[in-house]
């Protein structure tokens, strides 16, 4: 009798291990193909644990900035092209980029690629210190 209900429990163990090993996670992998050409900021938000999401664009970006545009080139060099209202002193600049799997790299900087579709580009950063995350989101519009 023990030694049946032994095998019974064995087995229940081992089926049950086996369920949970089963589980999967699919990470997206993004090619710089799927990346490439010209964005606009939309938003930035910002999340910190156990708060409510707020809209923070206007900490980050200047209303001449509003309008600029992003240029992802093929070389993997970026671009940031002060577009419509012109900023004094202007924000051109310039940059590198890259993706990686689901992380995209902004001046070597890594962003976590929530979403990729014909007209949007959401990334995330996940900024951690010892009381509690923060996350910013930052939506881009392709052009």
């Amino acid at each position: 009798m023990t030694r049946t209900f032994t095998k019974l429990l064995v087995l229940a163990l081992v089926a049950i291990s086996s369920f949970s090993a089963c589980s999967k996670t699919t990470t997206k992998t993004y090619y710089k193909e799927d990346l490439i050409g010209t964005y606009t900021i939309v938003s930035i938000t910002s999340k910190i644990s156990g708060s409510s999401e707020l809209n923070v664009t206007d900490d980050y970006l200047q209303d001449c900035q509003k309008d600029d545009l992003m240029v992802l080139k093929s070389d993997l060099s970026l671009q940031m092209v002060d577009a419509g209202t012109t900023c004094y002193p202007s924000s051109n600049d310039s940059g590198d980029w890259d993706v990686n799997g689901s992380t995209f790299y902004w001046n070597g900087e890594p962003y976590k690629i929530r979403s990729l579709t014909t007209t949007n580009l959401v990334i995330e950063e996940v900024n951690s210190n010892s009381n509690n995350d923060e996350v910013i989101t930052v939506t881009l519009v392709k052009r």
